[in-house]
């Protein structure tokens, strides 16, 4: 079940929050831009914060439409476990020459190359960090997974946001984004993915000026190789550069890849990444293969503000212990470190939700059934929130992230998943190890 609602805006343009009173955190709404929507999986309060993804639409397009074309919807939030929140922006003039067609169309004052066509620097920057500090304000967010997501008009936002806010922001997407000429390269390190099209003519992958340069103040935007220098900033030379195995974005399950792969890892300063997908066939829009959004996720959610998951994922107090037979466990072996691994849950009753969680402290011979909960023992991290299948099964795959950077050849890790019974009360299920 989802709980949907809105936040709304406050009446100035330079936008500052103010929260109303109540159980439903709210900003005053500004007419010219309308509400955000949110979508937020229903769990107990005493389940760990979900990820938040904010999803920006690119100029012109409407809320519903971005999230389909990402395929960020809320039936994918409450599968996922994530907070999805979609705001709008800034609606352009009634009257603005010399492209009337523009007029009413919300956009994002994102960069000097796009978009604010009439000119009326609207503090979009602010807008949005208000919308994130008031979803984590209302304690179901980890602040510490904050992702941002853009297209075109929205691509240039996220990448403004992370800009001006690195320290938010765990890791950022874009879509047929850019940043303008002349711009300030970054200090701080972050994780950035940058997906584009070959074909687009809009915002082109050699860079130019949007709408071609038929609006004067709008100057030009990067091309896609600068932009990649552009991040890259921060670490100098300090990287490694690999070609991963090619994707298929638009031609999901042929069997014929159309996207490469360059990836980028910081090897100094720690915590920062770039991969760039170019998808051959591509204009300017979001890859409409069923693949893409499960893999945008899987990018966003491998990377952690702090290198690490949340811990505590179950918060204290629990009146219910699993038991040595509820309980999993894995040593790694290989100095290499495993590549993945799969965790399945059985015997899964009816529940809206599984749970699963991870714990590298050291326990021997066995974390304690009289006494506090694996999940309240150590360093603990919440993998995923999952729906059981029609045989009572559930899997989640551990993130390859969290392998490389926590483990090491023999540490024993410690695994169980959760879930609330018809009585509201947590019970556990046997884990079951699957690969490695």
């Amino acid at each position: 079940m989802i709980r949907e609602h809105v936040l709304f805006t406050l009446l100035s343009l330079a936008t500052t929050s103010g929260l109303a009173t109540g159980a439903a955190p709210q900003i005053n709404e500004q007419p010219l831009r309308g509400p955000a929507i949110i979508h937020e999986p229903d769990q107990p309060a005493t389940l760990a914060p979900m990820p938040l993804v904010l999803l920006l639409h690119g100029m012109g397009d409407t809320q519903s439409d971005t999230m389909s074309d990402f395929g960020l919807t809320d039936a994918v939030s409450q599968l996922e476990g994530f907070v999805l929140c979609v705001p709008t922006g800034w609606k352009v003039p009634p009257v603005f020459p010399p492209l009337p067609a523009l007029a009413g169309l919300p956009f994002w004052n994102a960069s000097p190359a796009c978009c604010d066509v009439a000119q009326l620097n609207v503090d979009d920057v602010t807008y949005l960090t208000d919308l994130v500090d008031t979803l984590v304000a209302g304690g179901n967010v980890d602040p510490r997974r904050v992702y941002a997501v853009g297209f075109s008009n929205g691509g240039f936002m996220t990448y403004r946001l992370l800009r001006e806010h690195p320290e938010r922001f765990a890791g950022v997407a874009t879509v047929a984004g850019s940043i303008e000429v002349m711009a300030t390269p970054p200090t701080e390190a972050s994780h950035v993915l940058h997906v584009h099209g070959e074909l687009d003519n809009r915002v082109q992958l050699i860079g130019g000026t949007v709408f071609g340069g038929l609006i004067a103040h709008l100057v030009d935007h990067v091309s896609v190789w600068e932009l990649i220098d552009f991040w890259l900033a921060p670490a100098g030379m300090n990287y490694t550069f690999t070609v991963p195995p090619p994707l298929e974005l638009t031609t999901s399950g042929t069997g014929n890849p159309d996207t490469t792969v360059e990836r980028y890892d910081y090897t100094a300063p720690a915590l920062g990444s770039l991969e760039f997908w170019r998808v051959g066939p591509l204009m300017h829009s979001v890859p409409q293969g069923t693949a893409f959004s499960g893999l945008l996720l899987d990018w966003l959610f491998e990377r952690r503000q702090d290198g690490e998951g949340t811990p505590d994922c179950i918060a204290a107090p629990m009146t219910t212990c699993a038991s040595d037979a509820e309980l999993g466990a894995f040593m790694f072996n290989d100095p290499a470190g495993p590549d993945q691994l799969r965790l399945v849950a059985e015997g899964i009753p009816n529940t809206p939700l599984v749970h699963f969680s991870y714990s590298l402290t050291p326990v021997s011979p066995a974390p304690p059934t009289n006494g506090p909960c694996l999940c309240l023992t150590g360093t603990v991290n919440r993998i995923a929130s999952v729906h059981a299948d029609d045989y009572a099964r559930a899997s989640a795959d551990f993130p390859k992230a969290d392998l490389d950077a926590l483990i090491g050849a023999g540490s024993t890790v410690h695994f169980q998943t959760a879930h609330m019974n018809s009585a509201g009360v947590f019970e556990f299920s046997n884990v079951l190890v699957v690969s490695d």
